[in-house]
């Protein structure tokens, strides 16, 4: 038995996750897009005010992005676990973070109604796991696949896996207009239900691994572990994730987005010949949005939940672990009987939903060419329960048609300091895109997104602009 199997068993406390596991954050590609529909409502409820579109009925979207910032092959608790050896890319310049997201949209349909007013319905299945302040000789020994003789995982190490759904409904109004420039609010509503999480806080761990007798000797152990897979084998914790989205939810929360948006539009086109009124274009020139978007929580209750205080120093085998490893139960049991301590609770739990500040700025360069500055920032404590997304700058310039759109975005990520490019393509009410198109060349799997909405588009009030002379 080699040392990878052994260690899955020392992080099993710490990495029971959900099995759907990528990194998507926002489909920046199509979000931003004109022409974005229900992806854009989500970053900015108010774009369901004056949509260019009358009506659109969402059927499917599907967001699939790993991209980690320390390991690039797989799920990062599945790879450790793993019974075949599968390697991970160490990266040792970068410390401490790995940010996984993956969502599938489902049925909605959002109206405008005249020119002032939008009403939406969204559905949405999310799952996010966020691990911080790891220790980088950890995964550089792990990803080597050495012996190790003694690493120590870092101080307020901090693991964080949701899975949950989400039904919404949206409301947005134009609620100041004059000449050329109007602005816009919206929110949304959204009921929440929660199937699966886990929270660990490590404070502190060594390990040190005598390669002679094949033993663990675990010492100054300071972790706590809450979730509700503990009751299923790890291997199979989320084989039934389909009957789960359909049954009753085991923890309910609720969750709002709220935005404004600023509007500015082009000059005078020309003079009505009758009234000698002004007449502006439909197109603006500037688009200034602002939004928070996830404010709020998932509470599980006090039946659902099993808290977990692991402490003290022991001694564990490699044949001893994986023995037990196979339930949960029995692994607490032999690391009490190892030598470590472990206190049982039953707690309300409550899970954060990555509160986000997202700013944009759209410029529309000529007529159907548009580029876009968002900044998307967590502004949650990293503190509390809960996952969060990483704080990334994007510029996606377009071509934006009623039928055709076509997007160059361009992505930094503050936590990786690394810029990734990605392309983004729509056909009528079909897209699709990815944020980062080096990751079709990696390990790390192919960065993509795609879904189909039914579009029928409003009648334009006003011509293309003629320059008055």
């Amino acid at each position: 038995m080699t040392t990878m199997k052994s260690l899955k068993c020392i992080f099993f406390v710490i990495g029971n996750v959900v099995s759907i596991s990528a990194n998507a954050q926002y489909n920046i590609g199509i979000s931003t897009s004109l022409y974005g529909g229900i992806n854009a409502v989500q970053m900015n409820p108010a774009f369901i005010s004056g949509s260019r579109q009358k009506i659109i009925v969402n059927f499917l979207g599907i967001s699939s992005f790993p991209t980690d910032l320390l390991v690039t092959s797989g799920n990062f608790a599945a790879a450790i676990y793993s019974e075949n050896e599968r390697g991970l890319n160490y990266n040792s310049n970068i410390i401490g973070n790995v940010n996984r997201i993956n969502q599938a949209q489902g049925p909605g349909c959002q109206i405008s109604i005249g020119q002032r007013f939008g009403i939406g319905i969204s559905s949405r299945i999310r799952s996010m796991e966020k691990i911080t302040n790891i220790n980088e000789n950890t995964l550089g020994i792990i990803s080597n696949n050495n012996n190790p003789q003694t690493f120590d995982l870092a101080t307020h190490f901090r693991y964080n896996s949701h899975f949950w759904n989400e039904v919404g409904f949206t409301f947005g109004a134009l609620m100041y207009k004059k000449e050329d420039r109007q602005i816009k609010f919206g929110i949304t509503l959204r009921s929440l239900g929660g199937i699966q999480y886990m929270s660990v806080n490590c404070k502190n761990m060594s390990v040190q691994y005598r390669n002679a007798d094949s033993t663990f000797v675990v010492k100054d152990v300071d972790m706590t572990a809450s979730g509700n897979l503990y009751d299923t084998k790890w291997q199979s914790a989320t084989n039934n994730v389909a009957g789960q989205l359909f049954d009753s939810k085991i923890g309910k929360g609720l969750s709002a987005d709220i935005g404004a948006v600023y509007s500015c539009f082009p000059m005078v086109a020309k003079r009505n010949d009758s009234t000698g009124t002004l007449i502006y274009s439909d197109e603006y020139k500037l688009n200034v949005s602002v939004s928070i978007t996830d404010i709020g929580s998932i509470k599980y209750p006090f039946a659902s939940d099993n808290s977990y205080k692991i402490s003290g120093n022991g001694v564990v085998t490699q044949e001893g672990l994986n023995y037990n490893s196979q339930k949960f139960e029995n692994l607490l049991y032999y690391m009490q009987s190892s030598g470590f301590k472990i206190d049982t609770t039953k707690s309300i739990t409550k899970m954060y939903m990555p509160t986000s500040l997202i700013m944009s700025v759209n410029y529309n360069i000529l007529h159907r060419f548009h580029t876009v500055l968002t900044g998307l920032f967590s502004i949650i404590s990293k503190n509390k329960p809960g996952v969060f997304f990483d704080n990334y700058l994007n510029l996606n310039t377009m071509y934006e048609g009623p039928r055709f759109s076509f997007g160059v975005p361009v992505s930094y990520r503050y936590a990786t300091g690394k810029i990734d490019y990605g392309v983004m393509l729509r056909w009528r009410g079909v897209y699709l895109g990815t944020d980062n198109l080096k990751s079709a060349f990696t390990q790390s799997g192919i960065n993509f997104y795609l879904g189909y909405q039914l579009i029928l588009n409003k009648k334009p009030n006003i011509k293309p602009i003629v320059k008055a002379h």
